[in-house]
């Protein structure tokens, strides 16, 4: 649960620092997370815990008055998006995650969506962490994105 509270509140201040000066001055007083996991399919039950526990690292963030940042205290928002351990479906939901303004996304207990949510990330950055083992291939000089952070083989 540490782990996760800690993946979760550093996906948020990067997230929300890493938008330059430009975005700086808004000084949201709300900062939404992306929970993208399968929830329906295969690996069903396993992301419904993985649901339930992000979602409480962000209720215990926000009891305790929220991130925080240099402006003050921040609420975290946790945005939940079902993946179906789908390609098209995951690629197209976390696109969606990121127009609709989260700082950050959490999920993947599938390894082929979390590779090809990394190699996006690569290209777009924002902080990524996927709560599956990804593949050892992904490892490899220059294909893991700067901004995910995910566990090694």
């Amino acid at each position: 649960m540490k782990r996760l509270w800690s993946l979760l509140a550093a996906s948020v201040l990067i997230g929300a620092l890493g938008q330059g000066p430009a975005n700086a001055a808004e000084q949201p007083n709300k900062i939404k997370v992306g929970i993208l996991l399968p929830l329906t399919g295969t690996f069903a039950a396993v992301a419904e815990t993985q649901k339930q526990g992000a979602l409480l690292a962000v209720d215990v963030v926000n009891k305790r008055g929220g991130l925080n940042m240099p402006w003050g205290k921040v609420q975290v928002e946790g945005v939940v998006d079902d993946d179906e351990a789908k390609l098209d479906i995951g690629v197209r939901r976390y696109r969606y995650m990121m127009s609709e303004g989260v700082k950050g996304v959490g999920g993947q207990t599938w390894a082929p969506l979390a590779y090809a949510l990394n190699a996006i990330v690569s290209k777009e950055p924002m902080p990524y962490f996927p709560v599956c083992v990804m593949a050892k291939e992904a490892f490899q000089k220059g294909k893991v994105a700067d901004s995910t952070f995910a566990t090694a083989y």
